[in-house]
């Protein structure tokens, strides 16, 4: 009994395979505790890498209020019209040596921005706060934070010569707008060195010190008010009291479960069993290519005999009748035995191409297929050919319409053009000698010699153009469709290609239109 392959090929890959996904559950088994450490420790950078983001854009605007905010005299109108002018303003003010408002000034007639202000700060300035946190630093400027009914707002302040504190509370919704446009780009994505083909979703947030949610990016969890974060840490000042926060996926762990320390040897046991798989493959793929090959050679075999027995049987039976017509002969009239010796004839020019093609096949598979240029003349040479194709097509009752336009002498293998031209005539002769005509249109450009054979046959189905030119490829293999090898054109389009050219199917409403192109250049340009 015949082992059956693909069990066979099951039975090597599956008990490895089997051993492998065991042994990969192990490995993942124990490695939850190595995941959530790293992925903590690479999360907590890339935290930490956001946040000097953070720092990088408060030290930029800090520097544009340093130079906005360097006013030594207190001119209410010039305050005003740089308040108006500056978006990012909620109000500028100046606090004079003794940590008293000299602008806006209470007791002075106020604007509806300034009163405004005034309302909501009051209690931070009259209870000194502002003026106590400046004075126990030594720096020229510096953030302070106080907190309205919004939330969290920031001041900007700075020293003057004068003595007085030139500051500025910033509009919230224009500075958080700021920072968030700061941030990274929305998606996120982990590059984890634990997890080489695979990466986690994680989400990042920004919240404030009441844990309110300021900005998210990423793929947050659903659940991620309730959920705890894998990671957050602290955001550098003047926004000390808020915290950026690293979610995960609650199953975070599962999905990167054997990716960790590990990886090296879940790597090593994944490549021997990607290699078994690739064995088995190969194997599969030479014992089809074998069986396809066999199959092609046996068929291959069948018609070149039925191609040669059909040609030699004729040539036989024409000279067998050749010789009793003559033996018959009592008067000069010998038309008879010339048209079946023309016969004879065209039967071994078939003959001789098939012959033909089998030989250079065979060189052109083992390429040692070679051109031999000479210099012909085209005209002459077409001329010759195509009479050496008239009995053959006239016993068909095909016409020939020759139209040539070729000039000179030039350099290229006549044996090759011979054989081109040759096997795009004989196809037209098995397939389409029914409609009665083939063309062979000659022209020379500069170098390139162009041959265009139409006939007015049934032409070649849509779907199978682009498979003609195959090796063995046949619009019909059985033995009562028209004989051929499925070699002609294969090694037509060969020798042009040789030749710098190429055989081409072109577009055709009826019939076939195979269009030739040689490169043949003047004896002085020939090809090295």
């Amino acid at each position: 009994m015949k082992a059956n392959p693909f069990l066979l090929v099951a039975m090597i890959v599956g008990l490895p395979m089997t051993v492998l996904i065991w042994a990969a559950h192990y490995i993942s088994a124990h490695e939850q505790s190595i995941v959530q450490q790293r992925i903590q420790q690479l999360m907590t950078q890339r935290l930490e890498e956001i946040n000097g983001s953070i720092v990088r854009y408060f030290d930029e605007v800090a520097r544009e209020l340093q130079q906005l905010t360097a006013i030594d005299e207190v001119d209410k109108e010039a305050l005003r019209e740089l308040n108006r002018r500056e978006p990012r303003f909620l109000q500028l003010f100046i606090l004079n040596a003794d940590g008293d408002l000299a602008y806006p000034d209470p007791v002075q007639s106020l604007n509806g921005a300034e009163s405004s202000f005034l309302s909501r700060a009051s209690k931070m300035f009259t209870d000194g706060d502002l003026k106590s946190a400046i004075s126990l630093t030594d720096s020229p400027e510096g953030w302070f934070v106080w907190y309205w009914d919004r939330g969290q707002n920031l001041i900007y302040w700075q020293r003057r010569p004068s003595g007085n504190i030139v500051g500025v509370a910033l509009e919230r919704v224009r500075w958080v707008a700021d920072l968030i446009g700061e941030l990274p780009e929305t998606k996120v994505s982990s590059d984890l060195s634990i997890a080489s083909n695979q990466t986690l979703e994680t989400g990042l947030r920004l919240v404030d010190a009441a844990s309110s949610i300021v900005y998210q990016w990423g793929k947050v969890p659903s659940d991620a008010e309730t959920s705890k974060p894998l990671c957050e840490i602290s955001v550098a000042s003047p926004l000390g009291s808020w915290r950026l926060q690293c979610m995960v996926p609650p199953d975070y762990q599962s999905v990167m479960t054997g990716r960790g320390v590990q990886w090296s040897l879940w790597t090593g046991l994944s490549g021997i069993g990607l290699g078994l798989f690739g064995l088995a493959a190969l194997l599969l793929r030479a014992y089809s290519r074998d069986m396809r090959e066999a199959s092609q050679q046996v068929s291959f075999v069948n018609h070149v005999s039925h191609e040669l027995k059909t040609p030699l049987t004729n040539i036989r039976m024409y000279a067998e009748l050749l010789e009793r017509d003559l033996n018959e002969l009592i008067d000069s009239n010998t038309d008879r035995p010339h048209k079946r010796l023309k016969t004879i004839l065209s039967e071994c020019e078939r003959l001789s191409r098939l012959i033909g093609n089998v030989l250079t096949f065979g060189k052109q598979r083992r390429n040692a297929l070679q051109l031999q240029y000479r210099e012909v003349d085209l005209e002459d040479h077409i001329n010759q050919m195509v009479d050496r194709f008239r009995p053959s097509l006239d016993r068909l009752g095909m016409s020939v319409d020759l139209q040539m336009k070729v000039h000179g002498r030039r350099m290229l293998d006549p044996d090759a053009l011979e054989q081109i031209v040759g096997n795009l005539v004989n196809n037209a002769e098995k397939y389409a000698a029914q409609g009665g005509r083939i063309g062979i249109h000659c022209s020379t450009e500069q170098d390139w010699l162009s041959i265009l054979i139409v006939d007015d046959g049934p032409g070649i189905p849509p779907n199978q153009r682009d498979i003609i030119f195959q090796p063995f490829k046949r619009l019909k293999n059985d033995l009562s469709y028209a004989a051929g090898t499925g070699l002609g054109l294969t090694i037509a389009r060969e020798l042009a290609r040789l030749h710098g050219g190429d055989v081409r199917l072109l577009e055709s409403s009826h019939g076939c239109r195979f269009e030739v192109r040689l490169r043949c250049p003047s004896l002085d340009r020939m090809p090295t």
